[in-house]
């Protein structure tokens, strides 16, 4: 990473931005240093925030309105000098040719809209009257055929009844005859009798004790009981006598029968007559919509060739203007954009920044590109970064092939590294992948991991699943190497065997060897991760640090515990013997390497040997002595990870004994190995993981760098001077 800073006069500050963003190389940050610290005091410039906030919506909404490319041109260096020296007047110039052209493409638009809005409406009113006409000729028709039927309904259900000695009669609205009914029932010697003369009222007809009268016509009052004169008309009073009922029933029903014929002289009946009437009226407002939709159409086209014509000319007359107006408009969003800290002084604009040491070239010919731009020189620096430098951002690295590229997630998870440490963007890939071989070791199951990996990774182009399945290639290859090693494919461990004698120790018949073999991988993945963290120290400019808990120290006392464990077992468990052996003295020196290193450092920096250096000594010796012993013992999990893959082995052969099938299908076999594929390899997935960050990049992983996000715009369409 290189540290980067551009000196630039005011006017070519956003052609320098400019051409950063288009390159995309470069972080900027706030200038910083104490070279820089006079200029901070200077005069800050215009408000740019309240320009821009007073062009952008105006731009945006002109960006939607248009449909033609807007040339950029780059002003000549007298305009450019004028943006800087009067950038008010310059937006308040943008502004009005916006408003302008804005104005003339809306009018159209507007026009447009009118003229769709009157269309819609007249359509709508179009469709109103009909429909109301439709309906109420239907209803009209309807309720005349309700009638005749009520009168004839009515007159058959006064049958031979005498309304003279009746205390009352009338027609009730057949939902509150049930009510009627139970308030009458209270009096015994009052009876009601009811029939249906339609779909919604009867017929009711009271008899009872002359005194009971008064209470019936209240009740009628109550239940809203209409005198039958108002549906008989002049006939009400003639139909009280039951030897007229009878001609006047023969009159409704010659008079309804007239009025069927009349209609059915028409070629159809009253059911097709509504029928016909309803499709008609459907046919009419499919009619009006269909010309709605003509009009609207032809008003759409006649709108859009006034625009296209409008747009030409705005194209034409305008261009010079919009271009200058766009200029400013990115001038402006490029000076209040937080990514790009600028300090602007009366003179100059400084800025700074980080590129990655494999991008300088595309810096150095966006730099080039502004002094082709403006005939001037760019005066810029670049600069290693110093051990004092803060916040310096981490690029991605490219990792080869291309599908390791998405496992730098496996490091980002634990941190970004900063500069003055070792990336271990390689390395826990490796670690990781090896811890987690040694713990599901099997060539079947190996090679499907690797191919739902490639499967994955192909794909899927982001998110999770594409992190998964770059994972899942290193994991897969892992297990393949180890299913070789250990012997073993889909959990059987005969077929191999036949071809060769597998070259690690049976996790369950040779456990004391696999345990041996894992303290010993232990040891040196510690011992790894110590000389890099001791590297680490070195690079920050702090060698003292090297020689602690953080480094040689612990180193030792690694190498000599691992030392001294070994030889303990050899000779039977003789702890006093062991304490004699010469990797106990190297573990002793260890822990007195990491109580002095607090010790010099606070001598080196003046602080003499005070009680507080003397307690941090004591911390790291006992840091050391506890941590050093539970980073080894962490390890066993390898081993009882590939302990229990190796025991489901057995439990599929067991089962494959005991469950006893018609058909020849090693159940067993598939069953332990779905539990591997599933339970076994999220928990192997997980040791694996645990071990990587804490066992071993807790050695040396500070992680507190920060991610590269270069700087970036969307380069300009067509740059003309």
């Amino acid at each position: 990473m290189k540290k980067v800073t551009v000196i630039t006069f005011p006017e070519y500050e956003s052609l320098v931005l400019g051409s950063l963003g288009a390159a995309g190389v470069t972080q900027l940050t706030e200038v910083k240093g104490p070279d820089f610290d006079e200029y901070k005091k200077e005069v800050k410039g215009p408000d740019y925030k309240t320009l821009y906030d007073d062009v952008a919506p105006r731009y945006k909404e002109l960006k939607k309105l248009v449909n033609f490319e807007i040339e950029v041109t780059t002003p000549l260096l007298d305009v450019l000098r004028d943006y800087t020296r009067n950038p008010e007047v310059r937006t308040k110039q943008a502004v009005q040719t916006l408003d302008r052209v804005i104005g003339k493409l809306k009018d159209v638009k507007e026009a447009q809209a009118n003229e769709a809005e009157r269309i819609t409406k007249e359509s709508e009113e179009k469709i109103s009257k009909g429909s109301a006409l439709f309906h109420e000729k239907r209803r009209s028709l309807v309720e005349q055929k309700t009638r005749w039927g009520t009168k004839i309904e009515l007159v058959k259900a006064l049958g031979v009844e005498d309304l003279k000695n009746s205390l009352g009669y009338g027609v009730i609205n057949t939902e509150y005859l049930k009510r009627l009914e139970q308030h009458l029932a209270k009096q015994p010697e009052v009876k009601i009798k009811a029939n249906s003369i339609n779909a919604s009222e009867s017929l009711i007809i009271i008899s009872g004790p002359e005194e009971s009268k008064k209470a019936i016509r209240d009740h009628f009052l109550v239940f809203e009981v209409y005198d039958a004169s108002v549906i008989l008309g002049e006939d009400a009073k003639a139909i009280i006598d039951p030897g007229k009922r009878g001609k006047i029933l023969e009159k409704y029903q010659g008079e309804f029968n007239a009025w069927i014929k009349a209609i059915e002289a028409k070629g159809t009946d009253f059911e097709e007559k509504l029928a016909t009437m309803d499709a008609k009226h459907q046919e009419a407002i499919k009619h009006l919509e269909e010309e709605k939709t003509e009009q609207l159409k032809t008003s759409a086209d006649s709108v859009k060739e006034r625009y296209v014509k409008v747009e030409a000319e705005v194209k034409t007359s305008e261009m010079a203007s919009l271009s200058e107006a766009t200029f400013c408009y990115n001038m402006l969003r490029l000076a209040v954009d937080s990514r790009a800290p600028v300090m602007r002084t009366k003179v100059f604009s400084i800025l700074q920044g980080w590129t990655p040491a494999d991008n300088i070239g595309e810096f150095t010919a966006a730099m080039k590109e502004v002094e082709e731009k403006t005939g001037e020189k760019v005066i810029f620096d670049i600069n290693d970064v110093k051990p004092g430098d803060r916040g310096v951002p981490t690029p991605p690295p490219v990792m080869k092939p291309s599908f390791l590229q998405s496992n730098w997630k496996l490091t980002t998870l634990r941190g970004y590294p900063n500069s003055n440490e070792f990336n271990p963007a390689y390395l826990s890939i490796i670690v990781f992948a090896f811890q987690f071989g040694l713990m599901y070791g099997d060539v079947g199951q190996g090679l499907l991991i690797l191919l739902i990996g490639i499967f994955l990774l192909r794909k899927y182009t982001r998110g999770m699943l594409k992190y998964l399945g770059g994972l899942f290639i290193p994991m897969g290859v892992a297990a393949i190497i180890f299913g070789f090693l250990y012997g073993s494919i889909f959990l059987n461990e005969e077929i191999l065997h036949h071809l060769y004698h597998p070259l690690l120790p049976n996790p369950v018949h040779n456990t004391t060897s696999l345990l041996k073999l894992v303290f010993l991988i232990a040891a040196i993945e510690v011992i790894i991760g110590l000389v890099i963290g001791a590297y680490n120290q070195i690079k920050k400019g702090n060698p003292v640090g090297a020689l602690g808990e953080h480094g040689l120290g612990m180193i030792l006392y690694v190498f000599g515990l691992y030392m001294t464990a070994m030889y303990f077992i050899s000779i039977g468990m003789n702890f006093m013997q062991a304490l004699s052996y010469w990797g106990f003295y190297v573990m002793i020196v260890g822990m007195l390497l990491s109580f002095a290193e607090p010790v010099i450092h606070s001598i080196q920096h003046g602080h003499g040997v005070g009680m507080e250096s003397i307690g941090e000594g004591i911390g790291g010796l006992l840091m050391t002595f506890v941590e050093g012993l539970a980073n080894l013992f962490s390890f066993l999990r390898i081993a009882a990870f590939a302990l229990a893959h190796a025991s489901l082995a057995i439990a599929a052969e067991a089962l494959n004994e005991a469950i006893v099938l018609p058909v020849p299908i090693p159940l067993g076999l598939l069953i332990m190995n779905v539990v591997a594929m599933s339970f076994e390899l999220i928990s192997s997935t997980v040791q694996s993981l645990r071990l990587l960050y804490y066992e071993f990049m807790g050695k040396f992983f500070d992680g507190s760098g920060v991610p590269f996000k270069p700087f970036t715009v969307p380069r300009e369409r067509k740059v003309t001077q």
